[in-house]
C-alpha cells in the first residue's frame, strides 16, 4: 500500500476517533472508481487500496452521500467525488451542477443542517496564577500546624480548604467574558 494512502487512512482515523467534534464532514476527489457505496461493495480485490480505504470508512462509521456519478469521461462515468459525514441527517439538496471550466468533475453543491445553539453571556472568575504572590504562599504554608490542621479532617478536604483559602488571599482574579 502506498505511503499517501496510509497517511490518509491515518488522517481519517484520527479527524474521526480523535476529535472533540459532535459532527464530522470530510470531503474530497478521492479518486476510488471501483467503490460503489450505494451497493456497499467494491469491485476490487481483497487487499486493493480501494478495498483497504473502503473497509476503513466502515469501520469509522463514516456516511457517504453522493449517490450518482462525480465524473464523466467519454463513455463511462464513476463517483470519485465523495462526501463523508458522522451523522445522517446533515446534508441536505445534495445537486450536481455542471462542471466548471473544462474540468470533467461535476460541481457539487449542499445545504449543512446545523443547529446552532446561543450561549447565554456569562462572566468567569478565574484564578490569575502567573501573578500569585508565591512567595506570600510559602510562608503562609510554613506557619502551619500540620498535625493540628490534620487532626480532625482528611488529606483532602485539608489540602482543598488550604489552597482555597490561599488562593483567595494571594492570587488574583481574572473576569473572563464569554458568550
Amino acid at each position: 500500500m502506498l505511503k499517501t494512502v496510509k497517511k490518509l487512512l491515518q488522517l481519517l482515523e484520527v479527524a474521526v476517533t480523535e476529535s472533540r467534534l459532535s459532527n464530522i464532514m470530510i470531503t474530497g476527489d478521492f479518486n476510488y472508481s471501483d467503490i460503489d457505496y450505494a451497493g456497499y461493495f467494491v469491485n476490487a480485490g481483497p487487499q486493493s487500496e480501494q478495498q483497504i480505504f473502503f473497509d476503513k470508512t466502515q469501520d469509522l462509521f463514516l456516511l457517504q452521500h453522493v449517490k450518482e456519478p462525480t465524473r464523466s469521461r467519454g463513455n463511462s462515468s464513476s463517483c470519485l467525488d465523495l462526501i463523508f459525514t458522522t451523522e445522517e441527517n446533515v446534508i441536505e439538496n445534495l445537486q450536481h451542477e455542471v462542471p466548471i471550466g473544462s474540468s470533467d468533475h461535476v460541481c457539487l453543491t449542499w445545504d449543512v443542517v446545523a443547529e446552532v445553539v446561543e450561549m447565554p453571556s456569562v462572566d468567569q472568575k478565574n484564578f490569575n496564577y502567573w501573578k500569585a504572590d508565591f512567595d506570600a504562599i510559602s510562608r503562609e504554608l510554613m506557619l502551619v500546624n500540620w498535625d493540628d490542621a490534620f487532626r480532625s479532617r482528611s488529606v483532602e478536604e485539608m489540602w482543598i480548604d488550604t489552597l482555597t483559602d490561599l488562593a483567595e488571599k494571594y492570587v488574583p482574579v481574572k473576569t473572563v467574558h464569554s458568550g
